[in-house]
């Protein structure tokens, strides 16, 4: 579970910590680029930060 102030950080941290899967049966690749290839997903985040709605930046802390 992830929680933050700042949802560009928040997705950029999930996106980050998502699994690699198996791409068309050719071992294993980022699986955001599996689904949709010809998406440039990454931009996102560099475009909401120029929005100003956050930062791609973040620290991830553990709490137990």
């Amino acid at each position: 579970m992830f929680t933050s102030f700042d949802p560009v950080a928040l997705d950029r941290a999930s996106a980050n910590l998502t699994p690699a899967g198996r791409c068309n049966g050719k071992g294993t690749a980022e699986i955001f680029s599996c689904i949709r290839p010809e998406s440039d997903w990454r931009s996102l985040f560099e475009h909401s930060a120029k929005m100003g709605l956050g930062n791609s930046e973040y620290k991830l802390i553990r709490v137990r």
